[in-house]
């Protein structure tokens, strides 16, 4: 435990965890913390440690990697903060995003494209699940438009009605 006083205070317990699991199971594990540098800034690193054992079992000692991740972190810090301001754009502006994985044909949305389709967020967009709440005399437009994305079309614009589970009609542009 001699090391832990170079880790931030909030990652002791998930590194004295793993050291401990990797005594009592003898084999590898691994786990993220932050390192006190000399100017007293913390720096992430990913640490892989595997036991060296005796021919009884004993652990003799370790075999490890520090990998430095603090661009990765940073980097997956910008991400979470660009994603919760896109998120919070769509929720005020009331616009949507929905696409399509050209090679498995998954469609995914935006929590705001599910609010828009009166869908909980984080519910899984489906085919039928869109085309259930398209006006009757809107489906064979939005059927083109899917089949047209499932092809690998990017530029599909057009103008269709929802009609919703209280009998109201929503417009719904898609660009």
């Amino acid at each position: 435990d001699t090391h832990l006083q170079l880790l931030h205070p909030e990652d002791h317990e998930s590194s004295r965890k793993v050291g401990e699991a990797i005594l009592k199971t003898g084999t590898a594990g691994q786990t993220a913390f932050r390192v006190r540098a000399a100017s007293g800034a913390y720096h992430w690193f990913l640490s892989r440690v595997a036991p060296v054992l005796e021919s009884d079992g004993t652990v003799r000692g370790f075999i490890g990697v520090n990998l430095d991740i603090e661009d990765r972190k940073r980097a997956e810090e910008g991400l979470r903060r660009s994603e919760q301001c896109f998120t919070e754009a769509q929720r005020l502006s009331h616009v949507g995003s929905v696409g399509m994985d050209v090679s498995t044909k998954r469609i995914f949305w935006s929590d705001e494209s599910a609010r828009i389709y009166g869908y909980a967020a984080g519910t899984e967009p489906t085919h039928e699940a869109i085309v259930g709440r398209v006006h009757p005399e809107d489906v064979g437009l939005v059927e083109d438009a899917i089949r047209r994305a499932g092809l690998g079309e990017t530029d599909i614009a057009y103008e269709h009605r929802l009609l919703m589970p209280d009998g109201s009609i929503r417009h719904v542009s898609n660009i």
